[in-house]
């Protein structure tokens, strides 16, 4: 059942139908939330000597925000913002093993949690690890 402050607020035009969505959950944000994209991350693919100690790669893409989360294999990596299309992830050395990184990017929205198309996160792009 909609709660009446819901339906008031979109009737206003305080809230729109954009902003429905999170499970059922309305997101209160004055601006929507950047869905990222990744284009490249260099250096790919990686060699585990070089970053056997860990290190930094760079993730180039679009809709980069200062609050954005580099997420590798499921675990938040320390992530600087450069710009709205570079970010420096560092790596650990636990994550240099054989084969790919998955990684995304996640843009968290102004309030908590996540909201927005594809909850503010990227697609998956893969990293090679060379022996």
């Amino acid at each position: 059942m909609w709660n009446r402050a819901v339906v008031f607020l979109l009737l206003s035009g305080i809230l729109s139908w954009s902003n429905l969505g999170c499970n059922g959950v309305v997101c209160f944000s004055s601006t929507p939330v950047l869905v990222p994209s990744v284009f490249a991350i260099s250096p790919n693919p990686v060699s585990a000597f070089d970053f056997q100690t860990g290190g930094t790669l760079i993730v180039n893409g679009t809709n980069f925000v200062p609050a954005s989360v580099v997420v590798i294999d499921g675990v938040n990596h320390p992530t600087a913002f450069v710009n709205d299309g570079v970010l420096r992830v560092s790596v650990f050395p636990a994550d240099m093993r054989s084969g790919t990184l998955n990684f995304v990017v996640v843009n968290p929205r102004t309030l908590g949690g996540f909201c927005g198309v594809n909850d503010g996160v990227s697609g998956v792009i893969a990293v090679s690890i060379l022996n």
